[in-house]
C-alpha cells in the first residue's frame, strides 16, 4: 500500500494540473454538518466532480470541484464530505505524531451519511517535519498577493508527502503508529451508536484486547470512555457551529438518545447543552461590543 500511495503522490506532483484552492472558514453552519477532526486536512480531487458545501467568507456555498482542485479544512472545522457523485480524492491528514495519507474512490448515487473504508491508507513513521508544517501554515493564511503562489505551495506539499512516504524508521514507535490507525478508525466511526471494540478490531485486523490496552496506554481511558469523548467533542462543535436541535446533535454524534446526551453533558460540564449554547452566543455577542 505504501508503494501505491507514493506512486499516486508522484503522479499528482508531476502530472495533475493545479486547479482552484479553497479555504473554508467555518463561520457558516453546515446543515447537516459533516465530520469534525482535531487535525488539519488537505484534500485534492483526482477524478469526477464533487459538489461540496463549504463556508466561504462567512457564507455557506456549494462548490463544484474538479480534478486538480484542492481545499484545506483546518482542525476542528466541519467537513461535509458530499458523496452524491462519483469521484476520487486524496486526503492528507496532519496528525500529532505522523502524516496520514488516504485515498478514497466514491461510487455514484450515494446519500449523505454514507461512508466507506479508504481504498488506500498509509501513515508515516515520524512526526510531520517542520518544512511541511510551514507550507500548510502558509496555505492557511494566504494573502491576496500570495494567491498566484498557491499552486506552487500545493505542489510542494505533494512532493514533501512523497518524500515522507518513503522515509524508513520508527522514530515515533510502532505502538504510536498503531494507535493513530485506531484513532483514525474511531474518528470515522464514532457516530455509530452501536460501535463496539470487536467491530473496530475486525476492521483493523487487530486483537480486541490489544486495542483496549493501546488506548489506555496512550490516553488513560478505556475503549468506551474514549469513544464517548469523541462523541462529546463533536457535540460541542455542533453546539458552536450549527443550529441543530439537541435531538439532532445526539443522533449525529452517536449517542443512544437525546436524554442520555443531555444527562452526560450536564455531568461533564455542569450545565445542559442548551444552556451551554446560550452562553456561547452571549459571550460572542459581548465580544462584538
Amino acid at each position: 500500500m505504501k508503494k501505491e500511495i507514493r506512486n499516486l503522490l508522484k503522479f499528482m506532483a508531476e502530472e495533475l494540473k493545479p486547479g482552484k484552492f479553497y479555504l473554508p472558514d467555518g463561520l457558516a453552519g453546515v446543515v447537516p454538518p459533516g465530520r469534525c477532526q482535531p487535525n488539519d486536512r488537505l484534500l485534492f480531487l483526482l477524478k469526477g466532480v464533487k459538489y461540496e458545501p463549504m463556508s466561504l467568507n462567512g457564507r455557506l456555498e456549494t462548490v463544484e470541484l474538479h480534478p486538480g482542485d484542492a481545499w484545506l479544512v483546518s482542525r476542528d472545522l466541519w467537513e461535509y464530505s458530499a458523496v452524491t457523485t462519483k469521484h476520487a480524492f486524496l486526503s492528507l491528514v496532519f496528525m500529532e505524531s505522523c502524516l496520514r495519507m488516504v485515498y478514497y474512490s466514491i461510487p455514484a448515487g450515494k446519500s449523505y451519511g454514507y461512508w466507506q473504508p479508504p481504498d488506500l491508507v498509509w501513515h508515516t513513521l515520524r512526526p510531520v517535519p517542520a518544512d511541511l508544517t510551514a507550507v500548510i501554515a502558509a496555505l492557511k493564511n494566504p494573502a491576496s498577493e500570495q494567491e498566484p503562489q498557491i499552486s506552487h505551495l500545493l505542489r510542494a506539499v505533494l512532493w514533501m508527502a512523497y518524500r515522507e512516504a518513503g522515509v524508513e524508521g520508527h522514530s515515533i514507535g510502532k505502538a504510536r503508529i498503531t494507535f493513530e490507525r485506531v484513532r483514525s478508525c474511531l474518528a470515522e466511526r464514532f457516530t455509530d451508536p452501536g460501535l463496539s471494540r470487536d467491530q473496530v478490531a475486525a476492521q483493523l485486523k487487530m486483537n480486541p484486547a490489544y486495542i483496549s490496552q493501546l488506548i489506555h496506554r496512550m490516553t488513560g481511558m478505556n475503549f468506551q470512555d474514549y469513544v464517548s469523548s469523541c462523541r462529546m467533542t463533536a457535540a460541542i462543535q455542533y453546539l458552536r457551529g450549527s443550529y441543530l436541535t439537541m435531538k439532532e446533535i445526539a443522533f449525529h454524534c452517536g449517542f443512544s438518545s437525546e436524554v442520555y446526551f443531555i444527562r452526560r453533558f450536564r455531568e461533564l460540564y455542569g450545565v445542559p447543552p442548551g444552556k451551554y449554547r446560550t452562553r456561547l452566543k452571549e459571550n460572542k455577542a459581548a465580544s462584538r461590543v
